[in-house]
């Protein structure tokens, strides 16, 4: 596997053959792949002998000779195709010849294009990760979320597990081929341990944008109430709220069928403070359009009036 994994490039095919000694037509294949090899530059011709590399046999599957695998840099499997004649072999590899003289950096440059235009966004503050930052999939991308929770970054994220392509593609862009991956101010930072490295250092705050940083606590209100339609001031998240009232307040928002975005102020102290010296009368209490809809009171009565 390593073997196979050095022969692999970054911008061509890998076409390899699994054959066999005993398997007279295979010596032909290969015979045929070594010529090949000099007038084909954009395709990488390797052979393996199935009757020796029985990890690479077993890891993909072969289940006869000859088999060819083509190894894409842009895609996660391989593509195989069983018992080959020189004929479709010739044919194969024009194939991948002309795709990766025409197209394929037509394909990088479209993707690197997206992916500079995630990174580069505002508040210069990306992450690839896996899953969302409300439900992580993976523990290293649950790891990298709660290092930054006392620190209240404002960033963005991308599901890699929704976009193959993006996936792939990326791993050739910030040349790390694994998930998470951390972005400031379009440059790529790191992965998990170099991020927790910084941060247990105290050298990652630094490097954070000052738009990515956490916003006074009526700046961060006004915002929120810009970004949602529907905002409620709860004490304790919005699956387990930790006080009667919020549970309540919870309580009417679903069986009245409206859907909303919970502000938890329980473990907010700062924001807490300063939303009870402003316009809220108390908690829980209900935004409507940036608008004060009124505290649990109000609501319940016009939850009874329909």
């Amino acid at each position: 596997m390593e073997q196979l994994e050095a022969q692999k490039a970054s911008d061509r095919c890998l076409a390899v053959l699994f054959w066999a000694e005993w398997h007279a037509p295979c010596s032909v294949l290969r015979d045929q792949m070594a010529e090949m090899a000099k007038v084909f530059p954009l395709v990488k011709f390797a052979w393996a002998n199935a009757d020796t590399a029985a990890e690479l046999v077993d890891k993909l599957d072969v289940q006869q000779v000859p088999t060819l695998a083509l190894f894409h840099p842009h895609k996660a499997a391989p593509e195989t195709i069983e018992n080959p004649s020189p004929e479709s072999l010739s044919e194969i590899v024009e194939r991948q010849q002309e795709f990766y003289a025409k197209w394929f950096e037509e394909e990088r440059k479209k993707a690197y294009r997206e992916i500079e235009d995630l990174v580069t966004q505002q508040p210069q503050f990306f992450m690839f990760i896996k899953g969302t930052p409300e439900q992580p999939k993976c523990k290293f991308t649950r790891k990298l979320l709660e290092l930054f929770a006392p620190h209240g970054y404002r960033y963005k994220s991308f599901d890699i597990l929704k976009d193959e392509r993006i996936r792939q593609w990326l791993k050739f862009y910030s040349s790390w081929p694994t998930f998470p991956q951390v972005f400031l101010a379009g440059k790529f930072v790191g992965g998990v341990d170099i991020v927790s490295e910084l941060v247990e250092a105290g050298e990652f705050d630094a490097m954070v944008p000052q738009p990515a940083k956490r916003l006074a606590p009526a700046d961060e209100f006004k915002e929120l109430l810009a970004q949602h339609k529907v905002l409620a001031i709860l004490e304790g998240s919005a699956d387990s709220q930790s006080t009667p009232a919020s549970q309540k307040l919870a309580g009417l928002l679903k069986a009245c069928s409206v859907t909303y975005t919970a502000l938890d102020v329980l473990h907010r102290s700062d924001l807490l403070k300063a939303l009870l010296g402003s316009q809220l009368p108390s908690v829980p209490c209900l935004f409507v359009e940036g608008q004060l809809l009124g505290d649990l009171a109000r609501v319940e009565a016009l939850a009874q009036a329909g």
